[in-house]
């Protein structure tokens, strides 16, 4: 994998990487991307789903940096709402908060940035040696950036800015490039180009769903309700007295609905507006927006304002969006999504220098290419460098969370077969499940004595690491974590050695088929060829590929996965498993555990 990213900065090419957990695909992919950027002048993008994942990547650089006594300049990056230290920085939302920031820094009203800048927004020579200092002794992690930041009263997020005009690598997160506003801005400020970037994405089996929820927007009556209120609190009458009656035909078009939802078209919602305000779409949105910055200045943040900026990108692309509307059981919300990652991502690898696209999970890399609109890419593959004695995996064909058999005699049968496996290995065992509502249906019927924890929908981060403590924390006991596949015990985080021993996955993780499951399949269809694969199955196959893998991270952990579901026994499934993997179909897993568990 060395020799191939090697070739691939070299020749200023794209490469799409599917290789193993344990491969070392961080040092794989940033040794010589870096070496190329630190020779010929350019910078490398190292980017990660979750800020969690940094740390890593950071003490690669130390290491690299200490290693080789190299000039090297690198800098942690995460969203300016997650760096600033004022207080008003945790009671607002994103883009609230980017308009604040941006009122304050403009009012003079900020004194973080006032040491930083002067009224030119020149850096003052004190910051500047602060700059140098962090450039000598980095690269640090976010939060230790954030930490020495403030000490010395500085605003993080600048300084961080600051460092990654001189930075021959940026760890981001997936927004920074491929969220087009924030994109355009960050290499503003940072004053970096694509032409003259290597980007390396990990995890990029998430890229196309992050990339898809980036670019789409939502509205809720809900929203709506407040923006009412804000105008009638604010004295906004005439933006009060336009809402009203467009509440009453949107509550009344939801009441009419036969079903739960139906696709909507752009124009239904910009004439049912113009029918109720009796004013051009665009000038109610602007009137909207100049009202919400207004009220933003004096109190932080607008429900008028946020619902103006949908009523903006309402307006904006058709191709590759589908807009539909819901009616839940006491609201209703109006959704444009993005179904085509690549209107955004196509854009950045196009212009990038060269790019490396890797995870676990890329399989197949052809998909991945296509979605992401990553052209002429190159494609590779790399077997497991564990042991397969290491590794036993069974799939057992007798029961299934197939939604038009799913009953109480099933669960029970599931929840039997679970307890046999739980009960007989002796070892830290997770049992996955498609949803949170069949975790509970299911995992209500297992009965054991061992010490059992439940992943809950809305788990807090110090929760769930709470929770992850104490199920590590006496391994040898055979713990039992119950969890959901995509959830947040199922990726990013390592479960090595006695931490986890075997993982059961019952069922397979399909989203759900709603108008959008619907929409995607048909766009993949309609531009791929293959909706049914590209927009359901390989995207509910890697899901559970990825929990599978929590247990062997290393050549020394030794795992049992096994797979309840009569599905995978069929081709268009069981050809979506890792082609290293000795698979055993059985209805008897008993022998094969005892067997796997008991020798030396």
């Amino acid at each position: 994998m060395l020799k191939k990213v090697s070739e691939t900065v070299s020749a200023g090419k794209k490469l799409l990487v599917h290789a193993p957990t344990g491969l070392g695909k961080t040092i794989a992919s940033m040794g010589p991307a870096l070496k190329h950027a630190l020779d010929n002048g350019k910078t490398v993008f190292f980017l990660t789903p979750k800020h969690t994942q940094h740390r890593i990547v950071i003490d690669t650089l130390k290491k690299i940096k200490q290693e080789y006594s190299l000039k090297l300049v690198g800098v942690d990056v995460i969203g300016k709402k997650w760096m600033c230290p004022l207080p008003a920085s945790n009671e607002l939302k994103n883009n609230d908060f980017s308009e604040f920031c941006r009122d304050l820094k403009k009012e003079g009203g900020c004194t973080y940035y006032n040491k930083m800048y002067d009224e030119e927004g020149v850096l003052k020579k004190r910051a500047e040696e602060f700059i140098q200092e962090m450039m000598d002794d980095g690269p640090f992690h976010v939060e230790e950036m954030c930490g020495l930041c403030a000490e010395r009263g500085y605003c993080p997020y600048e300084a961080s800015l600051e460092l990654a005009k001189h930075a021959n690598a940026i760890v981001g997160d997936y927004y920074h490039l491929f969220h087009p506003s924030v994109r355009s801005a960050f290499l503003s400020r940072s004053e970096k180009v694509l032409g003259k970037s290597i980007i390396i994405v990990d995890e990029s089996h998430n890229l196309p769903g992050r990339v898809r929820n980036l670019m789409s927007s939502r509205m809720t009556s809900n929203s709506l309700g407040a923006a009412m209120r804000e105008a009638d609190k604010e004295d906004k009458t005439e933006i009060f007295n336009q809402l009203i009656p467009l509440m009453e035909e949107l509550k009344k078009k939801t009441e009419g609905m036969e079903g739960e939802e139906e696709y909507v078209d752009k124009n239904w919602l910009t004439s049912l507006f113009e029918k109720s305000s009796g004013e051009p779409f665009e000038q109610l949105v602007g009137e909207l927006l100049f009202a919400g910055e207004e009220i933003r200045k004096r109190k932080k943040k607008s429900f008028i304002g946020g619902f103006g900026r949908f009523l903006e990108e309402w307006l904006k692309e058709e191709e590759g969006f589908v807009r539909i509307l819901r009616k839940k059981e006491d609201y209703f919300e109006i959704n444009k999504t993005c179904l085509d990652p690549s209107v955004s991502s196509g854009e950045v690898f196009k212009a990038s220098y060269s790019s490396v696209l890797m995870s676990a999970t890329l399989n197949p890399t052809k998909m991945y290419a296509d979605l992401l609109g990553v052209a002429g890419a190159e494609l590779a593959e790399y077997p497991s460098p564990f042991p397969s004695d290491n590794r036993l995996v069974l799939v057992i064909p007798e029961t299934t969370t197939r939604y038009a058999q799913r009953s109480q005699e099933q669960y029970e049968n599931i929840a039997r077969k679970c307890e046999l496996f739980i009960n007989l290995v002796d070892k830290n065992t997770a049992v996955f499940y498609p949803s949170y509502n069949l975790l509970k249906d299911i995992s209500d019927g297992i009965k054991t004595k061992r010490r059992t924890f439940h992943e809950r929908r809305g788990m807090s981060k110090q929760e769930r690491d709470g929770m992850l403590k104490e199920f590590t924390r006496q391994g040898l006991l055979g713990n039992v974590l119950h969890g959901t596949m995509g959830g947040s015990f199922a990726e990013g985080i390592d479960l090595p050695g006695k931490a986890l021993e075997c993982v059961v996955l019952v069922g397979i993780p399909f989203e759900r088929p709603d108008l959008e499951t619907k929409a995607l399949i048909k766009y993949y269809d309609d531009k791929f060829g293959n909706g049914w694969g590209y927009g359901y199955i390989f995207p509910a196959m890697n899901r559970l590929i990825q929990a599978a893998g929590r247990a062997i991270r290393s050549d020394e952990d030794k795992a049992a996965l096994i797979f309840m579901d009569e599905r995978f026994i069929q081709t268009n499934y069981f050809s979506c498993f890792p082609r290293d993997w000795n698979i055993e179909v059985t209805r008897n897993p008993e022998k094969y555990l005892k067997t796997f568990f008991h020798k030396k």
